[in-house]
Protein backbone atom coordinates (compact mmCIF):
# COMPACT_ATOMS: atom_id res chain seq x y z
CA UNK A 1 0.00 0.00 0.00
CA UNK A 2 3.10 2.39 0.98
CA UNK A 3 4.52 1.87 -2.32
CA UNK A 4 1.63 2.49 -4.53
CA UNK A 5 1.15 5.96 -2.32
CA UNK A 6 5.22 6.94 -2.87
CA UNK A 7 4.40 6.00 -6.81
CA UNK A 8 1.10 8.18 -7.12
CA UNK A 9 2.94 10.92 -5.31
CA UNK A 10 6.18 10.86 -7.42
CA UNK A 11 3.61 10.86 -10.78
CA UNK A 12 2.01 13.53 -9.61
CA UNK A 13 5.45 15.58 -8.46
CA UNK A 14 6.40 14.63 -12.67
CA UNK A 15 3.40 16.03 -13.96
CA UNK A 16 3.62 19.39 -11.72
CA UNK A 17 7.16 20.06 -12.86
CA UNK A 18 6.28 19.20 -16.48
CA UNK A 19 2.95 21.65 -16.38
CA UNK A 20 4.18 23.86 -14.31
CA UNK A 21 7.37 24.11 -13.09
CA UNK A 22 8.83 24.34 -16.20
CA UNK A 23 6.99 26.70 -18.11
CA UNK A 24 7.78 29.06 -15.41
CA UNK A 25 11.76 28.43 -15.78
CA UNK A 26 11.50 28.15 -19.37
CA UNK A 27 9.65 31.63 -19.58
CA UNK A 28 12.54 33.06 -16.85
CA UNK A 29 15.23 31.90 -19.30
CA UNK A 30 13.69 32.57 -22.88
CA UNK A 31 13.22 36.49 -21.22
CA UNK A 32 16.60 36.29 -19.12
CA UNK A 33 18.37 35.38 -22.93
CA UNK A 34 16.57 38.47 -24.52
CA UNK A 35 17.67 40.57 -22.40
CA UNK A 36 21.51 39.36 -22.70
CA UNK A 37 20.90 40.09 -26.06
CA UNK A 38 20.10 43.39 -26.08
CA UNK A 39 22.72 44.46 -23.79
CA UNK A 40 25.07 42.73 -26.27
CA UNK A 41 23.50 45.84 -29.02
CA UNK A 42 23.73 48.22 -26.30
CA UNK A 43 27.50 47.23 -25.28
CA UNK A 44 29.07 46.45 -28.66
CA UNK A 45 29.60 43.24 -27.09
CA UNK A 46 29.91 39.89 -29.43
CA UNK A 47 26.94 38.78 -31.23
CA UNK A 48 26.00 35.22 -32.14
CA UNK A 49 22.84 33.74 -33.78
CA UNK A 50 22.23 31.24 -36.23
CA UNK A 51 22.01 33.50 -39.70
CA UNK A 52 26.11 33.89 -38.96
CA UNK A 53 28.62 33.36 -41.95
CA UNK A 54 31.37 32.10 -39.70
CA UNK A 55 31.16 28.92 -40.20
CA UNK A 56 33.03 25.79 -37.80
CA UNK A 57 36.04 25.26 -39.18
CA UNK A 58 37.42 21.53 -38.62
CA UNK A 59 41.11 19.98 -37.97
CA UNK A 60 40.46 18.88 -41.69
CA UNK A 61 39.89 22.71 -42.83
CA UNK A 62 42.86 23.80 -40.37
CA UNK A 63 45.27 21.72 -41.49
CA UNK A 64 44.34 22.56 -45.33
CA UNK A 65 44.53 26.10 -44.59
CA UNK A 66 48.30 25.30 -43.19
CA UNK A 67 47.51 27.18 -40.04
CA UNK A 68 49.62 26.23 -37.58
CA UNK A 69 49.63 28.68 -34.53
CA UNK A 70 50.38 28.28 -30.97
CA UNK A 71 50.96 29.84 -27.43
CA UNK A 72 48.63 32.63 -25.48
CA UNK A 73 45.58 34.15 -26.90
CA UNK A 74 47.27 37.11 -28.04
CA UNK A 75 50.07 34.93 -29.37
CA UNK A 76 47.45 33.03 -31.58
CA UNK A 77 45.57 35.66 -32.60
CA UNK A 78 48.60 37.72 -34.07
CA UNK A 79 49.57 34.21 -35.59
CA UNK A 80 46.16 34.15 -37.24
CA UNK A 81 46.79 37.76 -38.71
CA UNK A 82 50.26 37.01 -39.72
CA UNK A 83 48.62 33.92 -41.44
CA UNK A 84 46.41 35.91 -43.39
CA UNK A 85 48.82 38.25 -44.41
CA UNK A 86 51.04 36.04 -45.87
CA UNK A 87 48.51 33.41 -47.15
CA UNK A 88 45.62 34.95 -48.33
CA UNK A 89 45.11 36.89 -51.53
CA UNK A 90 43.45 40.39 -51.65
CA UNK A 91 41.76 40.27 -54.80
CA UNK A 92 41.63 44.31 -55.63
CA UNK A 93 45.48 44.64 -55.39
CA UNK A 94 45.72 40.53 -56.68
CA UNK A 95 48.48 39.75 -59.31
CA UNK A 96 46.74 39.00 -61.92
CA UNK A 97 48.89 36.20 -62.56
CA UNK A 98 46.82 34.23 -59.67
CA UNK A 99 43.46 34.39 -61.35
CA UNK A 100 40.96 34.23 -63.04
CA UNK A 101 38.95 35.27 -59.63
CA UNK A 102 35.69 35.15 -59.20
CA UNK A 103 33.33 38.35 -58.39
CA UNK A 104 33.34 39.20 -55.10
CA UNK A 105 29.58 39.26 -54.67
CA UNK A 106 29.24 37.57 -51.19
CA UNK A 107 29.24 40.31 -48.38
CA UNK A 108 26.49 41.79 -50.37
CA UNK A 109 24.78 38.82 -50.38
CA UNK A 110 24.71 39.21 -46.39
CA UNK A 111 22.62 42.22 -46.79
CA UNK A 112 19.69 39.53 -48.31
CA UNK A 113 20.57 36.45 -46.60
CA UNK A 114 23.03 36.36 -44.48
CA UNK A 115 24.83 33.34 -43.70
CA UNK A 116 23.89 32.13 -47.72
CA UNK A 117 27.93 32.06 -48.17
CA UNK A 118 30.01 31.25 -45.13
CA UNK A 119 33.68 31.01 -44.58
CA UNK A 120 33.76 27.48 -45.47
CA UNK A 121 32.38 28.11 -48.81
CA UNK A 122 35.36 30.35 -48.73
CA UNK A 123 37.52 27.41 -48.87
CA UNK A 124 35.76 25.65 -51.62
CA UNK A 125 35.03 28.07 -54.17
CA UNK A 126 37.54 31.30 -54.07
CA UNK A 127 40.88 29.61 -53.81
CA UNK A 128 43.49 30.65 -56.54
CA UNK A 129 45.87 28.94 -58.76
CA UNK A 130 48.42 28.97 -56.29
CA UNK A 131 45.92 27.14 -54.06
CA UNK A 132 45.91 30.39 -51.24
CA UNK A 133 42.19 31.55 -50.65
CA UNK A 134 41.16 34.42 -51.90
CA UNK A 135 38.15 37.22 -51.49
CA UNK A 136 37.66 41.02 -50.22
CA UNK A 137 37.14 42.17 -47.14
CA UNK A 138 34.19 39.99 -46.09
CA UNK A 139 36.09 36.73 -46.61
CA UNK A 140 38.85 37.80 -44.73
CA UNK A 141 36.40 38.88 -41.47
CA UNK A 142 34.78 35.75 -41.59
CA UNK A 143 37.66 33.42 -42.48
CA UNK A 144 39.78 35.01 -39.82
CA UNK A 145 36.51 34.15 -36.95
CA UNK A 146 36.25 30.94 -37.98
CA UNK A 147 40.39 30.21 -37.44
CA UNK A 148 40.08 32.05 -34.09
CA UNK A 149 37.17 30.46 -32.87
CA UNK A 150 38.24 27.06 -34.05
CA UNK A 151 41.56 28.04 -31.14
CA UNK A 152 39.57 28.74 -29.04
CA UNK A 153 39.24 32.45 -29.10
CA UNK A 154 36.12 34.91 -28.44
CA UNK A 155 35.48 36.68 -31.90
CA UNK A 156 33.42 38.65 -33.91
CA UNK A 157 33.11 40.57 -36.92
CA UNK A 158 32.29 44.64 -37.23
CA UNK A 159 31.42 46.87 -40.09
CA UNK A 160 31.27 50.04 -41.33
CA UNK A 161 28.88 51.72 -44.17
CA UNK A 162 32.07 53.61 -45.38
CA UNK A 163 34.47 51.95 -47.75
CA UNK A 164 37.72 52.34 -45.93
CA UNK A 165 39.58 50.35 -48.04
CA UNK A 166 38.10 51.94 -51.06
CA UNK A 167 36.27 48.70 -52.17
CA UNK A 168 33.73 48.90 -54.66
CA UNK A 169 29.74 49.56 -53.53
CA UNK A 170 26.39 49.77 -54.91
CA UNK A 171 22.98 49.08 -54.08
CA UNK A 172 20.85 47.01 -56.66
CA UNK A 173 21.54 44.23 -58.57
CA UNK A 174 22.41 43.46 -62.02
CA UNK A 175 21.46 40.51 -64.22
CA UNK A 176 25.18 39.06 -64.01
CA UNK A 177 25.59 39.31 -60.26
CA UNK A 178 21.85 37.31 -60.25
CA UNK A 179 23.36 34.33 -62.53
CA UNK A 180 26.52 34.26 -59.64
CA UNK A 181 23.88 34.23 -56.97
CA UNK A 182 21.14 31.70 -57.96
CA UNK A 183 22.85 28.65 -57.37
CA UNK A 184 23.45 29.98 -53.81
CA UNK A 185 19.65 30.51 -53.61
CA UNK A 186 19.54 27.03 -55.13
CA UNK A 187 21.90 24.65 -52.97
CA UNK A 188 19.58 26.99 -49.62
CA UNK A 189 16.79 25.35 -51.40
CA UNK A 190 15.17 28.98 -52.18
CA UNK A 191 13.75 30.28 -55.64
CA UNK A 192 14.12 33.87 -56.19
CA UNK A 193 13.59 35.91 -59.42
CA UNK A 194 15.77 38.27 -60.45
CA UNK A 195 12.90 41.26 -60.07
CA UNK A 196 12.07 40.05 -56.37
CA UNK A 197 15.76 40.30 -55.43
CA UNK A 198 16.97 43.27 -57.54
CA UNK A 199 14.14 45.07 -55.55
CA UNK A 200 15.00 43.84 -52.20
CA UNK A 201 18.80 44.73 -52.26
CA UNK A 202 19.85 48.06 -50.22
CA UNK A 203 20.54 51.21 -51.35
CA UNK A 204 24.07 51.52 -51.67
CA UNK A 205 24.27 54.12 -48.27
CA UNK A 206 22.80 50.84 -46.37
CA UNK A 207 25.37 48.28 -47.48
CA UNK A 208 28.54 47.41 -45.33
CA UNK A 209 31.21 49.44 -47.39
CA UNK A 210 34.00 47.36 -45.08
CA UNK A 211 33.91 44.77 -42.79
CA UNK A 212 36.60 43.28 -40.44
CA UNK A 213 37.59 40.58 -37.40
CA UNK A 214 37.98 41.58 -34.01
CA UNK A 215 39.19 39.58 -30.68
CA UNK A 216 38.23 40.07 -27.44
CA UNK A 217 42.07 39.60 -25.30
CA UNK A 218 43.24 41.07 -21.75
CA UNK A 219 46.47 42.65 -22.68
CA UNK A 220 46.21 46.09 -24.36
CA UNK A 221 47.61 46.94 -27.69
CA UNK A 222 47.65 50.01 -30.55
CA UNK A 223 44.78 48.16 -32.25
CA UNK A 224 42.58 48.16 -29.47
CA UNK A 225 38.97 49.11 -29.99
CA UNK A 226 37.71 49.14 -26.18
CA UNK A 227 38.44 45.47 -24.87
CA UNK A 228 38.59 44.00 -28.57
CA UNK A 229 41.65 44.04 -30.95
CA UNK A 230 41.07 44.58 -34.12
CA UNK A 231 42.45 42.26 -37.19
CA UNK A 232 42.00 43.19 -40.66
CA UNK A 233 44.31 42.22 -43.19
CA UNK A 234 42.69 42.34 -46.20
CA UNK A 235 44.08 45.51 -47.02
CA UNK A 236 48.29 45.01 -46.43
CA UNK A 237 49.47 47.27 -49.11
CA UNK A 238 47.97 50.10 -47.30
CA UNK A 239 47.60 48.60 -44.18
CA UNK A 240 44.10 47.78 -43.74
CA UNK A 241 44.16 47.74 -39.80
CA UNK A 242 45.25 50.95 -39.30
CA UNK A 243 42.89 52.43 -41.76
CA UNK A 244 40.37 50.53 -39.56
CA UNK A 245 42.03 51.69 -36.45
CA UNK A 246 42.04 55.27 -37.95
CA UNK A 247 38.15 55.60 -39.20
CA UNK A 248 36.98 54.17 -35.20
CA UNK A 249 39.73 56.92 -33.49
CA UNK A 250 38.47 59.72 -35.50
CA UNK A 251 34.79 58.79 -34.17
CA UNK A 252 33.52 57.41 -37.73
CA UNK A 253 30.96 55.34 -37.55
CA UNK A 254 31.12 51.51 -37.38
CA UNK A 255 29.11 48.55 -35.70
CA UNK A 256 29.46 45.06 -34.86
CA UNK A 257 27.35 43.05 -37.37
CA UNK A 258 24.25 41.14 -36.34
CA UNK A 259 23.52 38.81 -38.91
CA UNK A 260 19.76 38.75 -37.60
CA UNK A 261 18.94 42.14 -38.75
CA UNK A 262 20.10 41.97 -42.09
CA UNK A 263 17.92 39.24 -42.84
CA UNK A 264 15.17 40.65 -45.55
CA UNK A 265 13.67 36.83 -45.91
CA UNK A 266 10.43 38.22 -45.07
CA UNK A 267 10.83 41.14 -48.15
CA UNK A 268 11.77 38.82 -50.61
CA UNK A 269 8.73 36.35 -50.49
CA UNK A 270 6.81 39.24 -50.38
CA UNK A 271 8.03 40.54 -53.98
CA UNK A 272 8.33 36.84 -54.82
CA UNK A 273 4.32 36.05 -53.80
CA UNK A 274 3.67 39.03 -56.15
CA UNK A 275 5.47 37.90 -58.99
CA UNK A 276 3.73 34.50 -59.12
CA UNK A 277 0.46 36.06 -58.71
CA UNK A 278 0.89 37.14 -62.22
CA UNK A 279 1.84 41.22 -61.05
CA UNK A 280 4.35 42.50 -63.68
CA UNK A 281 6.24 44.63 -60.17
CA UNK A 282 9.96 44.73 -62.91
CA UNK A 283 10.73 46.44 -66.30
CA UNK A 284 10.25 43.32 -68.19
CA UNK A 285 7.32 42.48 -70.59
CA UNK A 286 5.29 39.42 -72.32
CA UNK A 287 4.83 41.05 -75.45
CA UNK A 288 7.48 39.21 -77.33
CA UNK A 289 9.56 42.67 -77.28
CA UNK A 290 13.49 42.09 -78.29
CA UNK A 291 15.83 42.65 -75.38
CA UNK A 292 16.58 45.92 -76.99
CA UNK A 293 13.09 47.40 -76.97
CA UNK A 294 12.85 46.12 -73.44
CA UNK A 295 15.93 47.97 -72.59
CA UNK A 296 14.91 51.32 -74.41
CA UNK A 297 11.26 50.64 -73.09
CA UNK A 298 12.83 50.76 -69.56
CA UNK A 299 14.77 54.11 -69.48
CA UNK A 300 10.93 55.39 -71.45
CA UNK A 301 9.47 54.57 -68.04
CA UNK A 302 10.68 56.91 -65.73
CA UNK A 303 10.21 59.88 -67.72
CA UNK A 304 6.81 59.00 -68.71
CA UNK A 305 6.18 58.66 -64.53
CA UNK A 306 7.52 62.29 -64.17
CA UNK A 307 5.41 63.54 -67.04
CA UNK A 308 2.23 62.19 -64.93
CA UNK A 309 3.18 63.12 -61.98
CA UNK A 310 3.29 59.52 -60.46
CA UNK A 311 7.68 60.19 -59.09
CA UNK A 312 9.71 63.14 -58.17
CA UNK A 313 11.97 64.37 -60.42
CA UNK A 314 15.46 61.96 -59.94
CA UNK A 315 18.20 64.01 -58.62
CA UNK A 316 21.10 62.39 -60.06
CA UNK A 317 24.81 64.06 -60.68
CA UNK A 318 26.51 65.92 -62.89
CA UNK A 319 29.06 63.88 -64.84
CA UNK A 320 32.35 64.94 -66.02
CA UNK A 321 30.56 66.95 -69.46
CA UNK A 322 28.24 68.80 -67.70
CA UNK A 323 25.32 66.80 -68.17
CA UNK A 324 23.07 66.57 -65.14
CA UNK A 325 20.79 64.25 -63.63
CA UNK A 326 22.78 61.21 -64.33
CA UNK A 327 22.59 58.21 -62.56
CA UNK A 328 24.36 57.79 -59.70
CA UNK A 329 24.93 54.28 -59.84
CA UNK A 330 24.64 51.43 -62.55
CA UNK A 331 21.35 50.16 -60.24
CA UNK A 332 19.85 53.97 -61.03
CA UNK A 333 20.14 53.64 -64.51
CA UNK A 334 18.90 49.79 -65.24
CA UNK A 335 16.00 51.56 -63.51
CA UNK A 336 15.40 54.22 -65.70
CA UNK A 337 16.05 56.89 -63.11
CA UNK A 338 18.81 58.79 -65.40
CA UNK A 339 20.99 58.27 -68.37
CA UNK A 340 24.53 57.03 -67.77
CA UNK A 341 27.12 59.71 -66.68
CA UNK A 342 30.26 60.20 -68.93
CA UNK A 343 33.33 59.40 -67.48
CA UNK A 344 37.03 60.39 -68.98
CA UNK A 345 38.91 56.90 -67.39
CA UNK A 346 37.67 53.68 -67.98
CA UNK A 347 38.91 52.28 -64.88
CA UNK A 348 36.18 54.78 -63.33
CA UNK A 349 33.76 53.78 -65.90
CA UNK A 350 34.40 49.86 -64.64
CA UNK A 351 33.42 50.74 -61.59
CA UNK A 352 30.51 52.78 -62.72
CA UNK A 353 29.25 49.09 -64.25
CA UNK A 354 31.09 46.65 -61.12
CA UNK A 355 32.73 44.97 -64.13
CA UNK A 356 35.77 44.35 -61.86
CA UNK A 357 39.40 43.50 -62.42
CA UNK A 358 39.01 41.69 -65.91
CA UNK A 359 37.42 45.03 -67.46
CA UNK A 360 40.36 47.13 -65.67
CA UNK A 361 42.91 44.83 -67.78
CA UNK A 362 41.37 45.63 -70.89
CA UNK A 363 42.01 49.29 -69.92
CA UNK A 364 45.45 48.81 -69.29
CA UNK A 365 45.33 46.96 -72.72
CA UNK A 366 43.46 49.27 -74.77
CA UNK A 367 44.30 52.77 -72.69
CA UNK A 368 42.20 55.75 -73.71
CA UNK A 369 42.89 55.32 -77.24
CA UNK A 370 39.79 54.48 -78.89
CA UNK A 371 37.81 56.73 -76.93
CA UNK A 372 40.12 60.03 -77.97
CA UNK A 373 40.29 58.28 -81.94
CA UNK A 374 35.73 58.71 -81.95
CA UNK A 375 36.36 62.42 -80.38
CA UNK A 376 38.67 62.79 -83.36
CA UNK A 377 36.71 61.23 -85.91
CA UNK A 378 33.01 62.08 -84.92
CA UNK A 379 33.67 65.34 -82.82
CA UNK A 380 31.88 64.32 -79.68
CA UNK A 381 32.54 62.30 -76.80
CA UNK A 382 32.39 58.31 -76.48
CA UNK A 383 30.53 57.31 -73.52
CA UNK A 384 33.01 54.36 -72.32
CA UNK A 385 30.32 53.32 -69.58
CA UNK A 386 27.79 52.56 -72.15
CA UNK A 387 30.13 50.53 -74.31
CA UNK A 388 30.52 48.30 -71.59
CA UNK A 389 26.28 48.31 -71.02
CA UNK A 390 25.99 47.68 -74.61
CA UNK A 391 28.34 45.09 -74.68
CA UNK A 392 26.13 42.11 -75.71
CA UNK A 393 23.91 43.88 -78.25
CA UNK A 394 24.13 43.11 -82.29
CA UNK A 395 25.86 45.85 -84.40
CA UNK A 396 22.32 46.81 -85.90
CA UNK A 397 20.70 47.10 -82.47
CA UNK A 398 23.96 49.12 -80.89
CA UNK A 399 23.16 52.83 -81.95
CA UNK A 400 19.73 52.54 -80.21
CA UNK A 401 21.50 51.30 -77.04
CA UNK A 402 23.83 53.59 -77.10
CA UNK A 403 21.55 56.14 -77.61
CA UNK A 404 19.06 55.05 -74.87
CA UNK A 405 21.93 54.63 -72.62
CA UNK A 406 23.62 58.20 -73.04
CA UNK A 407 20.88 60.14 -74.69
CA UNK A 408 23.91 60.59 -77.58
CA UNK A 409 23.76 59.43 -81.26
CA UNK A 410 26.41 57.02 -82.05
CA UNK A 411 28.57 57.66 -85.22
CA UNK A 412 28.73 53.83 -85.82
CA UNK A 413 31.17 54.38 -88.88
CA UNK A 414 33.56 56.19 -86.63
CA UNK A 415 33.02 53.81 -83.56
CA UNK A 416 33.63 50.50 -86.29
CA UNK A 417 37.00 52.11 -87.14
CA UNK A 418 38.20 52.99 -83.84
CA UNK A 419 37.68 49.64 -82.50
CA UNK A 420 38.93 47.76 -84.84
CA UNK A 421 42.40 49.80 -84.98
Amino acid sequence: MQKKVVIGISIFLVIVFLFVVYPLFKENFDSTDAQIQIKNLDSQEMISNEKSPIAQFTKEDIEKLEVDCSGTDEEIAECILDWQSDNMIYVPSADENEGPFLQSYEGRWQELIPGIFTSKDVLETHISKSGEPYGVCFEFAVVYCSIAEYYGLECRVSQSYVNINGEERAGGMSTSEYEAFKPWLTKAGLNYDYEAVRLTVPNDSEIAGHYWAEVRLENPSDFDNNEWRIMDASNKQFDGRQLTLEHINDGEEWEVVNWLLKDKTSTLNEYQARIDSGENIGQQNDEGYSDMDTFTEGRDIYADDVEAGREETYVGITDELGNENRAITIDDFMQGKGLAPYMVSCRDSCDYVMAGNPCKDDCEELDEEPAVCYKSCSGDDFFIVCDYICDDVSDSELPDCYKSCSGKSLDIDCGLECWDD
